[in-house]
């Protein structure tokens, strides 16, 4: 079983976000809106016509700038400052919400051998061990370090590959609908969507869970342990 990192296993940090605009101009940020406008960016990958550039072509980051009430403009410039932040060797991806622990805890007891998967810049272990969660992974895969990131299908047979199992006995947990939950069933593996805020429409098709503790509680289900 693979999970995303940012916006599974760890949130943005709010505080954080909210001090980079204000540190190249653009304030006020509401610190409450921060989690949410994220998280509806990355749900908006489904309306966008050409998803497999959502987030490099700079759409995805306009779209921050609309949910936070900063405008376009000003959300691909906080975009771009976030992106330097990561380049300095800091995350914003590092709030730990207190079930992830205890979810993660209940996974390994039942047998199960947990990996991550992240589109990410070299950071990754650093977030994980930050948050006191490294331990509970038996791989973690960087996309800088392996040298390929999703939505290609070999990051996912790179996860199958770590935890030595058949990629379609693997699950793949994330909040994008594309990088993360289409590209893993391309993949041939099975995937569920985290959709924490309850963004996307209640008839879509496939796994969808808005609690990860509600995930583990039916993974029997859906997954067996290897």
């Amino acid at each position: 079983m693979s999970f995303d990192c940012g916006g599974v296993l760890l949130q943005p940090d709010a505080s954080v976000f909210v001090d980079v605009c204000r540190g190249i101009g653009i304030a006020p940020v509401d610190e409450a809106l921060v989690e949410r406008a994220f998280a509806e960016t990355v749900a908006r990958v489904l309306c966008d016509n050409e998803p497999a550039t959502y987030w490099s072509s700079g759409r995805a980051a306009r779209s921050l700038g609309v949910a936070l009430n900063i405008g376009g403009e000003a959300g691909t410039r906080a975009w771009s400052a976030v992106q330097s932040l990561a380049e300095s060797g800091r995350s914003l991806w590092v709030s730990l919400d207190r079930s992830v622990p205890v979810v993660l805890e209940a996974l390994k007891a039942k047998g199960y051998r947990l990996a991550v998967l992240s589109n990410n810049s070299g950071l990754l272990r650093k977030q994980l061990q930050g948050a006191g969660i490294d331990a509970y992974f038996s791989a973690v895969l960087d996309s800088q370090e392996i040298g390929v990131g999703k939505p290609a299908p070999r990051a996912f047979e790179c996860v199958a590959e770590s935890l030595v199992v058949r990629i379609d006995q693997c699950l793949h947990v994330g909040d994008d609908p594309y990088f993360d939950v289409a590209a893993a069933t391309s993949a041939g593996m099975l995937a569920a969507l985290y959709d924490r805020h309850g963004l996307v429409e209640p008839q879509r098709e496939g796994l969808v869970f808005t609690d990860l503790g509600e995930l583990a509680m039916e993974l029997g289900s859906v997954v067996t342990t290897p």
